[in-house]
């Protein structure tokens, strides 16, 4: 049984004064609906499908409608018109491992869709969330900023009324210059941002622009090693199925063609000479409206001595071939589930990463607002006050980076193991 588990993480999104707000699916949807790659897809799954629709209609026999009009030298002319059924069955066997290979070629490109789609919905995620760790950095920094524009404030007027605290007042303009510029710099990288999802999405975003807040339910799927059904490793098996199911063709080409054919028709025959009742040589009447049915069956061994070095050739071609799709099939195997045993220590360690830097952000707020009060009783020093509320603020920044690390990490995970990202799409 597939152990499902239910993960719920809340990304508060950043409340600002604008009126439109971009959502998650909203992007997902036009990136979708626009995406080159999955139209290409799309096209690429109805070619299998029609490959595979001409392999069942490859059973059908073949129908011959005729219709003969024959002189013979004793002034008869004779009228034959009528519909024959055809079919080689020794030609059953060829289509059938066709039909093999058409339905592995129709799995295999609609399991390229799925997974061009997967990859686009992930892509969009991680540049969505890349926007709102953004946006909620540049919020760190803006309200760093207000801070240090307070507390230069206080100083300078300190200053003018006499107090020699110029070392404190050329700190905060330092540290309030850091936070301008580290403020600019997430705005840039905001934009650029913006810019590669524009180029997935079309839709236009800046700072401003509401990012909704994201409750996610995902299915995480973390349980046994048998639950796993990772795109790559399907693929892999399918074309290795195709490949056997050439060789299998190949190798009875090897042997002798048995070949069976059936005839089934009927025909009607009209027989005339100068408008008189005709008569065989033995004096019995032919009637001039006959219809007749009739049926044939032959059966044929045959040794194509001239294509046996050809068939010979194509077979050994297709075992190697075939051992060649075995191969990388183990190959990707081993790789898929070395990445994903790599990929669910990430997790678990980036989960025990975010719950320490919660405790080490809770314990950085606890001690600045004990700083605060330790600075304006004077027992710590200007510098020392700012150490601490700078230690505060990276605190923050770290524990919100983890927190979008561990977020990419898991989708990451939903997508190797074959789950849908969003049960959505």
């Amino acid at each position: 049984m597939r152990y499902m588990l239910i993960f719920i993480l809340i990304i508060p999104g950043l409340i600002l004064n604008a009126t439109e707000t971009i959502t998650l699916f909203d992007c997902i949807d036009a990136g979708l609906a626009g995406s080159i790659k999955l139209r290409n897809q799309d096209y690429n799954l109805q070619n299998s499908r029609t490959n595979l629709n001409s392999g069942y209609y490859s059973f059908i026999p073949d129908l011959n409608l005729f219709s003969d009009i024959i002189h013979d030298n004793a002034g008869n002319q004779i009228s034959k018109r009528g519909v024959e059924i055809f079919g080689e069955l020794h030609l059953f066997d060829h289509r059938f491992s066709n039909l093999k290979v058409y339905s592995y070629e129709n799995q295999l490109a609609q399991l390229e869709l799925d997974k061009t789609l997967q990859d686009q919905v992930l892509l969009i995620i991680s540049r969505y969330t890349d926007l709102l760790l953004l946006q909620q950095k540049a919020e760190v920094f803006r309200e760093a900023q207000h801070t240090y524009e307070q507390q230069l404030a206080f100083l300078e007027e300190l200053f003018n009324a006499g107090s020699k605290n110029e070392f404190d007042l050329y700190a905060t303009r330092l540290e309030l210059e850091n936070a301008r510029l580290e403020l600019k710099r997430t705005e840039m990288e905001f934009n650029s941002v913006t810019l590669d999802l524009k180029q997935m999405t079309d839709i236009d975003l800046d700072m401003g622009t509401v990012l909704d807040t994201l409750t996610w339910s995902l299915a995480s799927g973390i349980g046994d090693q048998k639950d796993i059904f990772n795109p790559e490793i399907r693929k892999k098996s399918l074309m290795k199925l195709a490949q056997q199911t050439r060789k299998r063709s190949a190798l009875k080409d090897l042997f002798p063609d048995l070949s069976l054919q059936g005839y089934y028709g009927y025909k009607k025959t009209e027989y005339w000479k100068d408008n008189q009742e005709i008569y065989d040589y033995q004096g019995n009447f032919i009637s001039r409206d006959a219809i007749q049915d009739y049926w044939q069956i032959s059966l044929n061994l045959s040794l194509p001595l001239g294509d046996f070095a050809e068939r010979s050739a194509a077979y050994k071609i297709s075992d190697r071939e075939y051992r060649i799709a075995e191969n990388e099939f183990i190959l990707t195997e081993r790789e898929v589930n070395r990445n994903l045993q790599q990929q669910r220590n990430t997790l678990d360690l980036k989960k025990q990463e975010i719950e320490i830097l919660g405790n080490r952000y809770e314990l950085a707020e606890k001690k600045f607002l004990l700083a605060g009060e330790r600075y304006s009783s004077g027992l710590i020093n200007f510098l020392d006050f700012i150490n601490i509320q700078q230690e505060m603020m990276t605190a923050e920044l770290d524990l919100l980076e983890s927190r979008q690390e561990y977020l990419n990490s898991f989708v990451q995970w939903q997508q190797m193991c074959g789950y849908k990202i969003l049960q959505r799409y």
